[in-house]
């Protein structure tokens, strides 16, 4: 007759923090050979293929369940450094250590608009939809903003000394956090172009920034430690947790359900519950052929849309399809 909220509630509390702690174990699904290292992986949203850039100045288009590449894009003059497909369009957008950014037309396979004016190579960018730009960080400290139709450098911000490698970006509000390996987190207020703080991490160089989906959240992968922050842009960020182990991290991912995937410099992957950052599992990448010891670094991962299947490429010259079971 009368419903207990206070019981169903430690129940479903119970429920979710028991099915976080289950061990999920991966395995490899398939393995697709590549002829150089992979530096960047991305999917595109409600679709079954993927790209990769590598090393070799290519990028790969494939089909998530197929074992050789759809299409190979030649153009950029260096290693690519960064692919990622607009969710708006058929457009890919690729970086590379040329100075340069490409947005290629995926059905007619040629690039379409080319980004000048980073001094050096770059590292990494990310696409804004909603305000319609490009944000880019570079080997030269700086990050600049382009417009994605004119391809028109918009503005640069300058702070950082050493080489942007991470940025993370809020589509509902014109706020941005760029991560370098100077050891320093800033955020950006792109009303103004100014940075409204900074955050120094002693003897840790930042390796990734992301986001978990739905969350006012953040996680900040650095050498060898993961931090969860909370931050509404205009306050100091306040760390929520932290865990630490003694392996060099290299990049991570985290999936819809909230599964987080590390890489490691050694080829071994640790999973976090993002809720608590609870260690789950570890597991290794099994060696591949002809491939040296010191080429073991898992270089980049990501999540497919099912939460159940992540891509890893790395040093060995391969794509692993993984699956949970």
């Amino acid at each position: 007759k009368y419903i207990n909220y206070k019981i169903i509630k430690n129940f479903l509390n119970l429920f979710n923090s028991y099915s976080f702690k289950v061990k999920r174990n991966w395995k490899i699904f398939r393995i697709l050979q590549n002829k150089a290292w992979v530096k960047s992986l991305n999917i595109k949203k409600n679709a079954d293929w993927f790209v990769s850039g590598s090393v070799d100045r290519t990028i790969k288009l494939w089909k998530i369940f197929s074992e050789k590449p759809k299409f190979i894009y030649t153009g950029h003059a260096e290693e690519i450094t960064c692919v990622e497909l607009s969710t708006e369009n058929s457009y890919l957008f690729s970086s590379s250590l040329d100075n340069t950014i490409k947005c290629w037309d995926l059905e007619e396979c040629k690039v379409i608009k080319n980004f000048f004016g980073h001094k050096s190579g770059v590292e990494t960018f990310k696409l804004h939809h909603n305000l319609n730009v490009i944000i880019s960080g570079g080997k030269d400290s700086t990050c600049r903003i382009w417009d994605m139709k004119t391809a028109l450098e918009l503005f640069s911000f300058l702070g950082h000394k050493g080489c942007v490698n991470s940025i993370l970006v809020n589509e509902k509000e014109p706020f941005l956090i760029t991560g370098g390996r100077d050891q320093t987190l800033k955020f950006w207020d792109l009303r103004c172009n100014k940075c409204l703080f900074s955050i120094y991490f002693e003897k840790q160089s930042i390796k990734s920034i992301k986001k978990k989906n739905g969350s006012s959240s953040f996680f900040l992968l650095l050498n060898n430690s993961m931090m969860n922050l909370y931050t509404n842009y205009f306050e100091y960020p306040e760390i929520s947790q932290k865990k630490k182990y003694n392996i060099n991290y290299s990049c991570f991912d985290i999936s819809t359900k909230g599964t987080i995937i590390i890489g490691t410099e050694l080829g071994e992957f640790l999973q976090f519950n993002s809720n608590n950052l609870q260690f789950i599992n570890k597991f290794f990448s099994p060696k591949q052929k002809g491939i040296l010891k010191n080429e073991k670094t898992i270089s980049c991962l990501i999540f497919t849309n099912s939460s159940d299947i992540f891509l890893s490429g790395g040093c060995d010259r391969s794509i692993k399809l993984w699956f949970c079971y």
